[in-house]
């Protein structure tokens, strides 16, 4: 319900919902109830994080996201480790400024490439930090407000899942020095 409550609050007609149907309705539902109250308690806490952020000089952030799912033919080389792609949001987006956190979320399960998305978003789009709402400390999270528009660009890095037989390619291969060089990466992409 609050995904669509800060769809409906922030005018986010390019945020994606992609749960399952029934989950939807139950939302649906719960928002025709509660809608008017989870969309206040939304606005409140975004002008909370504005005013904090404000006083901090804050323009933009640098943040990553982990990701497990296909990405296509995307797949990070040492000669080309970064890739522009675009992202669809939900309306309420976790990311992280801490790239090692993104990296334990682009966990190696299921059928899906792991991937790690790097933006730099502009602080009008941070709905939250731990300090001022939604957010877990530990993960140095950020929730990110989705798109107006269809969808974003961001920089990638992703590897392919691997199967018996490939060749082990991870992100200390393609960035030697993965804290270093990654950083630096991340620094000059999003410049």
């Amino acid at each position: 319900m609050m995904q669509l409550a800060a769809k409906a609050e922030f005018k986010l007609e390019g945020a994606t919902i992609w749960w399952e149907p029934k989950a939807l309705k139950e939302a649906e539902e719960l928002f025709k109830v509660h809608g008017d109250s989870a969309r206040k308690f939304l606005r409140l806490m975004y002008e909370d994080t504005q005013e904090h952020l404000k006083k901090l000089g804050l323009k933009t952030v640098r943040v990553a996201r982990g990701f497990n799912g296909k990405v296509g033919n995307l797949i990070s080389t040492v000669e080309k480790p970064l890739s522009q792609v675009k992202l669809e949001l939900q309306p309420m987006s976790s990311f992280s400024s801490n790239v090692y956190t993104a990296k334990d979320f682009a966990t190696p399960i299921g059928a899906g490439d792991r991937a790690i998305f790097f933006a730099e978003i502009p602080v009008d789009r941070i709905l939250s930090t731990p300090v001022t709402g939604f957010g877990c400390m530990a993960e140095e999270e950020f929730v990110v407000i989705g798109s107006r528009k269809i969808t974003e660009k961001v920089l990638t890095s992703t590897i392919k899942k691997w199967k018996p037989g490939d060749a082990v390619i991870d992100w200390p291969t393609i960035f030697p020095k993965f804290d270093d060089d990654m950083a630096k990466a991340i620094y000059e992409a999003t410049k």
